[in-house]
């Protein structure tokens, strides 16, 4: 009985200490789209064109059907090109480098040509079952998350090669990733925890526990993280220690997938997976 007591003041002090009131920032609907997308799991922003990808899954995110594809929209929300590029099978993480747009694929990386329009190359991940976010690096080396069950595994593919790069126990179901200097930030939906790795040495930096099912991350600032519960959650991790939680959207039915920040527009950008909406919010202080 004594160690029941001390397990549950252990979790009231760990939940106080966590989910703090959100005194800091605040979220501002600006746009939404027409609900036309098609179960919209992941955007990404092209700097130079100044417009937005979208991959959208159709339905089921494990299905090979070829029904999923990419499409083009504005910064005002208006959707510019429903199908800019189809056949794929149940894309989700995206990641841009030298004008190529990197989509994940289940099983596949695939490559496209932004100025061509088209697919260019289709890579198969060794023993991989449901690749999910994308992260890349200055140099062009890309990691990749695998989030099936059991699998644990980050990839990182470069000039045309996998590499089953990172695996370890700390980090179950790894989903959303971003890079900041050296360090990748990788969300966990298995353990609800958000860890930190050394790009150069490979190792864990830091963890913490979340206590909620991590999907889409992006970092804000220097000591300001914001990620996803794909349930339709957003949350603030500060000092990489007390966690705010910044919106619900459970309550009207939108989830929240694989998260977008522009920092120079002070723009969160939220794909509604079933609702087939992207909005985007600014994010301004209290």
């Amino acid at each position: 009985m004594k160690r029941i007591m001390i397990l549950i003041t252990s979790m009231i002090i760990l939940t106080s200490n966590i989910l703090a009131e959100n005194k800091g920032l605040q979220l501002q609907e600006i746009w939404a789209t027409e609900p036309l997308l098609k179960t919209p799991e992941s955007v990404i922003y092209d700097p130079v064109d100044s417009l937005l990808y979208v991959s959208n899954i159709v339905d089921d995110p494990l299905a090979a059907d070829g029904n999923g594809f990419i499409s083009k929209i504005g910064l005002d929300g208006k959707i510019i090109q429903l199908e800019w590029i189809t056949g794929l099978n149940a894309p989700k993480g995206m990641g841009i480098f030298e004008r190529k747009l990197y989509v994940t694929d289940l099983t596949e990386l695939v490559e496209i040509s932004i100025e061509e329009n088209r697919i260019l190359s289709r890579y198969t991940a060794p023993d991989a079952e449901l690749l999910n976010d994308i992260a890349i690096d200055d140099h062009g080396k890309i990691y990749i998350s695998e989030t099936f069950r059991g699998n644990d595994t980050i990839y990182r593919f470069h000039q045309g090669e996998f590499e089953k790069w990172h695996k370890s126990a700390e980090i179950v179901r790894p989903n959303g990733l971003y890079i900041t200097g050296n360090e990748l930030i990788v969300g966990s939906s298995g353990n609800k925890s958000i860890a930190l790795i050394d790009l150069e040495k490979n190792e864990l930096i830091d963890k913490i526990k979340v206590n909620t099912i991590v999907d889409g991350i992006v970092k804000r600032n220097y000591d300001q993280i914001i990620f996803s519960d794909w349930y339709g959650k957003i949350f603030l991790l500060e000092n990489f220690t007390e966690v705010t939680q910044l919106m619900d959207t459970i309550p009207s039915q939108q989830n929240a997938a694989d998260i977008y920040y522009i920092k120079e527009m002070e723009l969160l950008l939220i794909p509604t997976f079933f609702n087939d909406r992207i909005v985007a919010y600014k994010i301004s202080e209290k």
